[in-house]
Protein backbone atom coordinates (compact mmCIF):
# COMPACT_ATOMS: atom_id res chain seq x y z
CA UNK A 1 0.00 0.00 0.00
CA UNK A 2 0.93 3.64 -0.86
CA UNK A 3 -0.38 6.91 0.32
CA UNK A 4 0.34 10.05 -2.68
CA UNK A 5 -0.56 13.34 -1.10
CA UNK A 6 -0.06 14.57 -5.37
CA UNK A 7 0.89 17.86 -5.23
CA UNK A 8 2.05 18.60 -1.48
CA UNK A 9 -0.87 20.79 -0.15
CA UNK A 10 -0.07 24.35 -1.01
CA UNK A 11 1.99 23.53 -3.97
CA UNK A 12 1.75 25.26 -7.09
CA UNK A 13 0.14 23.47 -10.23
CA UNK A 14 3.04 23.41 -12.12
CA UNK A 15 4.55 20.58 -9.44
CA UNK A 16 1.83 18.37 -11.14
CA UNK A 17 4.34 17.81 -14.01
CA UNK A 18 6.54 15.57 -12.29
CA UNK A 19 3.83 13.17 -10.91
CA UNK A 20 3.65 10.11 -13.04
CA UNK A 21 1.63 7.59 -10.93
CA UNK A 22 1.90 3.88 -11.96
CA UNK A 23 -1.44 2.57 -11.31
CA UNK A 24 -0.68 -0.87 -12.70
CA UNK A 25 0.88 -1.55 -9.35
CA UNK A 26 -1.91 -2.04 -7.33
CA UNK A 27 -4.92 -3.67 -7.14
CA UNK A 28 -7.23 -1.07 -6.57
CA UNK A 29 -6.79 2.71 -6.42
CA UNK A 30 -8.59 4.97 -3.45
CA UNK A 31 -9.63 8.25 -4.41
CA UNK A 32 -9.96 10.64 -1.70
CA UNK A 33 -9.08 14.51 -4.03
CA UNK A 34 -11.50 17.13 -3.84
CA UNK A 35 -10.32 19.36 -6.47
CA UNK A 36 -13.64 21.23 -6.44
CA UNK A 37 -17.33 20.40 -7.90
CA UNK A 38 -17.68 24.09 -9.98
CA UNK A 39 -15.77 24.77 -13.36
CA UNK A 40 -12.92 26.21 -11.75
CA UNK A 41 -11.98 23.10 -9.82
CA UNK A 42 -8.61 21.83 -9.94
CA UNK A 43 -7.72 19.13 -12.87
CA UNK A 44 -5.07 16.39 -13.19
CA UNK A 45 -2.52 16.28 -15.82
CA UNK A 46 -4.40 14.37 -19.17
CA UNK A 47 -1.53 11.76 -18.50
CA UNK A 48 -2.62 11.10 -15.47
CA UNK A 49 -6.28 11.01 -15.84
CA UNK A 50 -5.75 8.88 -19.06
CA UNK A 51 -3.92 6.99 -16.92
CA UNK A 52 -6.47 6.06 -14.33
CA UNK A 53 -8.94 5.74 -17.00
CA UNK A 54 -7.14 2.89 -19.05
CA UNK A 55 -6.26 1.12 -15.46
CA UNK A 56 -9.57 1.26 -14.31
CA UNK A 57 -11.32 0.14 -17.73
CA UNK A 58 -8.69 -2.47 -18.10
CA UNK A 59 -9.63 -3.70 -15.22
CA UNK A 60 -8.73 -2.03 -12.16
CA UNK A 61 -10.33 -0.95 -8.93
CA UNK A 62 -11.43 2.35 -8.10
CA UNK A 63 -12.77 3.66 -4.84
CA UNK A 64 -14.07 6.69 -4.81
CA UNK A 65 -13.96 8.12 -1.13
CA UNK A 66 -16.36 11.23 0.25
CA UNK A 67 -15.45 14.48 -1.76
CA UNK A 68 -13.49 12.69 -4.23
CA UNK A 69 -17.51 12.21 -5.62
CA UNK A 70 -16.94 16.32 -5.92
CA UNK A 71 -13.75 16.54 -8.05
CA UNK A 72 -13.53 16.53 -11.97
CA UNK A 73 -17.05 18.12 -12.76
CA UNK A 74 -15.68 18.46 -16.71
CA UNK A 75 -13.72 15.15 -17.13
CA UNK A 76 -16.59 12.76 -18.48
CA UNK A 77 -14.74 9.44 -18.33
CA UNK A 78 -14.53 10.57 -14.18
CA UNK A 79 -18.28 10.80 -14.28
CA UNK A 80 -18.62 8.09 -16.23
CA UNK A 81 -16.92 5.63 -13.64
CA UNK A 82 -19.07 7.47 -10.94
CA UNK A 83 -21.91 6.84 -12.31
CA UNK A 84 -23.11 9.65 -10.07
CA UNK A 85 -21.53 12.75 -8.50
CA UNK A 86 -22.17 15.63 -6.33
CA UNK A 87 -23.26 17.71 -9.19
CA UNK A 88 -25.94 20.63 -9.57
CA UNK A 89 -29.60 19.54 -10.45
CA UNK A 90 -29.14 21.10 -14.01
CA UNK A 91 -26.42 18.71 -14.54
CA UNK A 92 -27.97 15.05 -15.57
CA UNK A 93 -30.25 12.74 -13.95
CA UNK A 94 -30.59 12.31 -10.50
CA UNK A 95 -31.48 9.46 -8.36
CA UNK A 96 -33.87 8.98 -5.11
CA UNK A 97 -35.11 5.55 -3.18
CA UNK A 98 -39.11 5.52 -2.26
CA UNK A 99 -39.94 3.70 0.64
CA UNK A 100 -39.77 -0.15 -0.10
CA UNK A 101 -36.96 0.22 -1.89
CA UNK A 102 -37.74 1.43 -5.11
CA UNK A 103 -34.78 3.69 -7.23
CA UNK A 104 -36.52 6.62 -9.35
CA UNK A 105 -34.58 8.53 -11.72
CA UNK A 106 -34.91 12.62 -11.14
CA UNK A 107 -34.94 14.81 -14.55
CA UNK A 108 -32.37 17.01 -15.05
CA UNK A 109 -33.20 20.66 -13.41
CA UNK A 110 -35.97 19.02 -10.87
CA UNK A 111 -34.44 17.24 -8.30
CA UNK A 112 -32.03 19.25 -5.56
CA UNK A 113 -29.03 20.76 -5.74
CA UNK A 114 -25.84 19.33 -3.70
CA UNK A 115 -25.38 20.31 0.07
CA UNK A 116 -25.44 19.10 3.42
CA UNK A 117 -26.72 21.24 6.33
CA UNK A 118 -24.77 20.74 10.10
CA UNK A 119 -24.11 17.18 11.46
CA UNK A 120 -27.00 14.96 12.27
CA UNK A 121 -28.02 11.37 12.66
CA UNK A 122 -29.26 9.93 9.56
CA UNK A 123 -30.55 6.36 8.91
CA UNK A 124 -28.78 4.43 6.32
CA UNK A 125 -31.24 1.70 4.80
CA UNK A 126 -29.23 -1.36 2.47
CA UNK A 127 -30.95 -2.26 -0.28
CA UNK A 128 -28.34 -4.98 -1.87
CA UNK A 129 -27.85 -6.87 1.33
CA UNK A 130 -26.28 -9.74 -0.26
CA UNK A 131 -23.79 -7.75 -2.57
CA UNK A 132 -20.14 -8.22 -1.41
CA UNK A 133 -19.99 -4.98 -0.46
CA UNK A 134 -22.89 -4.90 2.13
CA UNK A 135 -22.41 -8.55 3.40
CA UNK A 136 -23.46 -8.82 7.03
CA UNK A 137 -24.76 -5.37 7.81
CA UNK A 138 -27.72 -4.96 8.92
CA UNK A 139 -30.75 -3.72 7.11
CA UNK A 140 -30.72 -0.11 8.39
CA UNK A 141 -28.07 2.41 10.61
CA UNK A 142 -29.20 5.32 12.53
CA UNK A 143 -32.18 13.05 5.81
CA UNK A 144 -35.19 14.14 4.93
CA UNK A 145 -34.34 12.83 1.85
CA UNK A 146 -33.74 9.09 0.48
CA UNK A 147 -30.89 9.46 -1.59
CA UNK A 148 -28.41 6.96 -2.21
CA UNK A 149 -25.30 6.68 -0.11
CA UNK A 150 -23.13 4.16 -1.58
CA UNK A 151 -22.99 2.44 -4.82
CA UNK A 152 -20.93 0.32 -7.30
CA UNK A 153 -20.41 0.36 -10.99
CA UNK A 154 -18.43 -1.02 -13.20
CA UNK A 155 -15.81 1.22 -16.18
CA UNK A 156 -15.07 -1.25 -19.17
CA UNK A 157 -13.45 -4.53 -16.97
CA UNK A 158 -12.95 -2.43 -13.57
CA UNK A 159 -15.03 -2.29 -11.10
CA UNK A 160 -15.92 1.33 -8.95
CA UNK A 161 -16.79 1.26 -5.61
CA UNK A 162 -18.52 5.20 -3.90
CA UNK A 163 -19.08 6.23 -0.90
CA UNK A 164 -20.88 9.51 -0.12
CA UNK A 165 -20.41 8.52 4.25
CA UNK A 166 -16.98 9.21 5.67
CA UNK A 167 -17.23 13.25 5.89
CA UNK A 168 -15.07 15.00 8.52
CA UNK A 169 -15.56 18.46 10.06
CA UNK A 170 -12.17 20.47 10.40
CA UNK A 171 -10.68 20.15 13.87
CA UNK A 172 -12.95 17.26 14.70
CA UNK A 173 -12.08 13.94 14.87
CA UNK A 174 -13.82 11.71 12.56
CA UNK A 175 -16.82 9.85 14.16
CA UNK A 176 -17.03 8.04 10.83
CA UNK A 177 -14.44 6.00 11.47
CA UNK A 178 -15.12 4.97 14.98
CA UNK A 179 -17.96 3.15 13.78
CA UNK A 180 -17.19 -0.75 13.13
CA UNK A 181 -20.16 -0.88 10.66
CA UNK A 182 -18.89 2.08 8.42
CA UNK A 183 -15.19 0.29 8.83
CA UNK A 184 -16.88 -2.86 7.65
CA UNK A 185 -18.29 -0.85 4.79
CA UNK A 186 -15.58 0.53 3.41
CA UNK A 187 -13.38 -2.18 3.84
CA UNK A 188 -15.45 -4.81 1.81
CA UNK A 189 -16.03 -1.92 -0.91
CA UNK A 190 -12.58 -1.84 -1.47
CA UNK A 191 -12.25 -5.73 -1.42
CA UNK A 192 -15.03 -5.75 -3.87
CA UNK A 193 -13.29 -3.15 -6.63
CA UNK A 194 -9.73 -5.22 -5.96
CA UNK A 195 -11.33 -8.16 -6.26
CA UNK A 196 -11.62 -7.91 -10.12
CA UNK A 197 -8.13 -6.30 -10.76
CA UNK A 198 -5.85 -9.49 -11.44
CA UNK A 199 -3.15 -7.93 -9.92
Amino acid sequence: MDVSTTPPANAPIMSWDSWRPDFSRYRAVINNFNGGPTDAGIRWPGRVEEALEAYVRGGGGLVVYHAANNAFLHWSAYNDMIGLGWRGKDFGPGLTILPGGQVVRIAPGTGLDPGHGPRHSFEVHVLAAHHPVTRGLPASEISHQNEPMDWVRNYGKGRVYTTMLGHTWQDEPNPNLRCPEFRKLFAQGVEWAAANSGR
